[in-house]
């Protein structure tokens, strides 16, 4: 007897959207994925600038305006990324345990 019932059966699905609509649906996780890729995108345009127009000051001179503008643009890219960071881990439709939870495919 083979039983094909696998990740992508009916009941799956059926769980899965359960899962959604108690979290508040489908559309506020990809709300949180499409801000959380604006923030990559801003923490690596911090990055960008830092890296190409403000030089960092060497160790033991005395602090530039260039130098603390790159500090500030780093500061702002780390604190971006730990933001998308964050917003990525809420947006999960349900847990690892549900889905370990699933029949598995029998092939007898």
């Amino acid at each position: 007897r083979i039983n094909l019932a696998g990740r992508g059966s009916k009941p799956h699905r059926d769980k899965c959207r359960r899962t959604k609509q108690r979290q508040g649906g489908a559309g506020i996780i990809a709300e949180r994925r499409r801000l959380s890729g604006c923030l990559l995108g801003a923490a690596s345009t911090c990055n960008l600038f830092s890296a190409a127009f403000f030089s960092q000051d060497e160790r033991g001179s005395e602090s530039t305006r260039s130098g603390q503008a790159h500090l500030a643009l780093v500061g702002f890219a780390v604190a971006f990324s730990l933001s998308a960071m964050v917003l990525l881990s809420m947006g999960k439709t349900h847990s690892a345990s549900e889905c370990r939870a699933l029949p598995r495919r029998e092939i007898t």
